[in-house]
């Protein structure tokens, strides 16, 4: 039986013997192609929307919050922090091994967003660790890598997750903070992507 270049795919032939087998083989691979193209475009888009609100940053240009939600903590008035946490220099700080504390921000939409039962979220971060609840359901984490965080030019942790719930027009996200064995951390931004 002869296979397609890419992805080794089952091309038949008349001769061929055709078995369930072989189509449960052939999606598996398809659907692990998807899954991975999905994972490289959702990164891709991080990138371009990362450099592109580093520019109207720049530019102090304001941007349409319809599909990606950006927290720089610029605004204390939009936060509550609890616990130790505190607000400087555009960035969430702890200090303390061992502390823990939190930080909460609520989000209105402009209308029920049908594309917020799947959202894809980067944090930036130096130290600790950080976990994420948006409206009561905990974001996964789906990877971690070393990055820039956006207008700041800090090297730091980059910290992916991804959230699957109900549709909302208010989005209530709290961010726990954990120092650990570090002597401090601070959080830098928080980007969240409607899928």
């Amino acid at each position: 039986m002869k296979q397609t270049e890419h992805c080794s795919l089952n091309q038949w032939e008349l001769s061929d013997q055709i078995r369930m087998e072989d189509f449960n083989a052939d999606n598996a691979k398809i659907a692990a192609e998807l899954a991975e193209l999905r994972r490289i475009v959702t990164g891709l888009c991080y990138h371009v929307g990362q450099l592109s609100t580093i520019d109207m940053v720049n530019r102090h240009i304001a941007f349409n919050p319809q599909a990606v939600l950006y927290e720089a903590f610029i605004g204390p008035e939009y936060l509550t922090l609890s616990e130790g946490v505190t607000l400087g220099d555009h960035r969430l700080i702890l200090t303390g091994k061992n502390a823990a504390g939190t930080a909460k921000v609520r989000y209105l939409l402009l209308h029920k967003n049908p594309n917020s039962t799947n959202i894809h979220c980067w944090l930036h971060h130096k130290g600790g660790n950080v976990s994420i609840t948006m409206n009561g359901i905990e974001m996964t984490p789906t990877d971690t890598y070393r990055d820039l965080a956006a207008g700041l030019g800090i090297t730091c942790t980059c910290e992916e997750f991804h959230w699957t719930g109900p549709s909302a027009i208010v989005l209530d996200v709290t961010l726990d903070l954990n120092c650990g064995d570090d002597a401090s951390m601070e959080v830098y931004d928080l980007y969240m992507a409607f899928l």
